[in-house]
């Protein structure tokens, strides 16, 4: 099929590709944000301490306990929100790529047929040509096109968690 698309449909691929990373990225890093705000309640003793290690956190130091969960809180809200609007975004490219991609080849085995010598559509019907193009471009996008679009988004995502638990575990990774 690589071949049949235009440059056009073959960089809008290459930016889903691109996409899909990026979703993988929200997508890891909306666990990762999970971790901290359990383990404020799980240290909530010695959660200031455990801030005061990191340079980057020394402005928390100086809220209340209620403040600083509020605070983690708005700022996970914040960024599911922007994840959320992302992978609708995602989720719209996706899905105009692949109706725009079956439009494309349903027009492509359109003039196929158009080219046809005069004997063929004496011999063919019409209605017979009419359904191999509708109903077989439906089939090649529901069993092929979405399937392959979910697999990809999904492949980085478990690409990007498996990254994920190798970063946090290496020894239990490798197991």
């Amino acid at each position: 099929y690589w071949k049949l698309l235009n440059s056009k449909f073959k960089l809008r691929f290459i930016i889903i590709i691109i996409l899909s990373v990026f979703a993988m990225l929200f997508e890891t890093a909306g666990i990762t944000l999970v971790i901290p705000f359990i383990s404020i309640f799980l240290y909530n003793e010695n959660i200031f301490d455990i801030l005061s290690n990191y340079s980057l956190f020394v402005f928390l130091i100086d809220l209340t306990f209620n403040q600083l969960i509020f605070f983690i809180l708005i700022f996970i809200f914040l960024f599911f929100l922007l994840k959320m609007i992302y992978l609708v975004f995602f989720s719209y490219f996706q899905s105009k790529f692949s109706y725009d991609l079956v439009a494309h080849f349903s027009f492509y085995l359109y003039q196929v047929y158009l080219l046809k010598p005069y004997s063929f559509h004496l011999d063919n019907k019409s209605s017979k040509l009419i359904q191999n193009i509708v109903p077989e471009m439906k089939n090649f996008h529901q069993y092929i096109i979405m399937p392959l679009n979910i697999l990809v988004a999904e492949s980085f995502i478990i690409i990007g968690l498996a990254f994920l638990i190798f970063i946090i575990e290496p020894k239990r990774f490798i197991i």
